[in-house]
């Protein structure tokens, strides 16, 4: 999120969203034989789709509000995978990369037009000065709220219908709440782009363009691609998945067989773009009042239900906390052992060279040296010369002939 626009464009639209929906999805034969892996996804995918939805209505960042969006897209995915839905969910996963790719665009053109600026509390009235860039903006949103004919409500009322028509109605209620909750991020979004009073420092502009041409683009598609999945379970998007992607065991029709619930999906997502609508451009007062009155749940969406927190206490301090106990036993403990042997053999080392030096070698040298001394001395008496010898012999037969009389 924090690089340019397009990439995160690419990575919302396709990269990151394809792996794991896309896993899933292929695993389906092995999913299908174990029916509570199923569950999990499902209760995931929707607890993800309504946090993400909760936690972009109060989002000031533009493109903050937008990857929140993707979060509670890939909530929707999952929860039609988990439901047995695969076909429906893979089409919401391509309707998805349209208008999301769509939505980062047109933010990155109204961040171009405002040189720099993302806040959305700097924005207001753009409209005029941005035409081309808010009615595509506008197509992406009402897309991504599901909004009747677009791409998105195609795929999302087919991932609601599979839900309530498997029996799992808690995971139904949870999506249409979910929509409501999405179609007023999204539009609270545009609004406080695009209509209101000027916030904005500067002189907007409407991008060149090398721009403004891939909205266009994105937009026919956005607005047309949901035919690919008409008649239901029998679009072209289906039969194309049909060999590499197994039926659940409900069948999946789209929420248009069943007109009442296509209905109130629709009236639900028109609903919160409505209240969108009354609190940020019909009454502007009436969102600091609602934050002010609902202050607790302002600021659990604000801290995003604390899991930042949570993170960084269990992985960030808790890291901390086990590698200074670590380093401690490794510094005490361990290092400790080591040093306390190096330092023995150290002294042991010394000990040994002191006997070593100064007593073994000592005892030799002082021997040897008195031996050398001795041998100084007797030499002297070597002389070579005859009568000293004879002189010697004498004096030895002398004395040894006065010991043996006398001794």
């Amino acid at each position: 999120m924090e690089g340019p626009t397009p990439v995160s464009a690419l990575i919302h639209a396709a990269t990151m969203v394809t792996a794991g929906v896309y896993m899933v999805a292929r695993s389906a034969p092995l999913f299908l034989r174990a029916p509570a892996a199923l569950e999990v996804v499902a209760w995931i995918g929707g607890i993800t789709a309504f946090l993400g939805a909760t936690i972009a209505l109060v989002q000031t960042d533009i493109k903050r509000v937008i990857a929140y969006s993707t979060i509670s897209q890939l909530g929707y995915m999952f929860l039609g995978l988990g439901v047995g839905a695969f076909t429906s969910g893979m089409f919401h996963l391509l309707n998805q990369a349209f208008f999301k790719a769509l939505l980062f665009l047109a933010a990155g053109s109204v961040i171009h037009g405002l040189h720099g600026e993302q806040d959305l509390r700097k924005m207001g009235g753009l409209l005029p000065h941005m035409r081309l860039t808010g009615i595509t903006f506008l197509i992406a949103a009402a897309a991504n709220a599901g909004i009747f004919p677009l791409n998105g409500f195609w795929s999302k009322d087919e991932i609601l219908f599979a839900a309530f028509t498997s029996g799992r109605y808690g995971l139904w209620f949870l999506g249409l709440l979910t929509a409501f909750f999405s179609a007023a991020y999204i539009f609270r979004c545009y609004f406080l782009a695009f209509a209101g009073a000027p916030r904005y420092q500067g002189h907007p502009h409407e991008s060149p363009r090398m721009m403004t041409v891939p909205l266009l683009v994105l937009a026919v598609f956005t607005a047309a691609l949901g035919i690919v999945g008409i008649p239901p379970e029998q679009g072209l998007f289906h039969r194309f998945l049909a060999t590499a992607v197994p039926a659940g065991e409900e069948l999946v029709v789209s929420a248009v067989g069943a007109l009442p619930l296509a209905l109130l999906s629709l009236a639900v997502a028109v609903a919160g773009a409505g209240v969108a609508y009354l609190v940020y451009v019909r009454r502007p007062d009436l969102a600091e009042r609602l934050a002010d009155h609902l202050r607790i749940f302002h600021a659990i969406l604000r801290n995003k239900y604390f899991v930042d927190d949570a993170y960084g206490l269990v992985f960030v301090r808790g890291t901390v906390a086990v590698g200074s106990i670590a380093h401690q036993v490794d510094a005490r403990v361990v290092d400790g052992a080591v040093n306390g042997a190096a330092t023995a053999t150290v002294l042991a080392s010394q000990a040994s060279h002191f006997n070593d030096s100064r007593i073994v070698d000592g005892l030799v040298n002082r021997i040897a040296d008195w031996i050398q001394g001795a041998g100084l001395q007797v030499r002297k008496i070597q002389t070579g010369l005859f009568h000293r010898n004879l002189l010697a012999m004498a004096l030895g037969i002398f004395a040894i002939a006065v010991v043996f009389l006398f001794l």
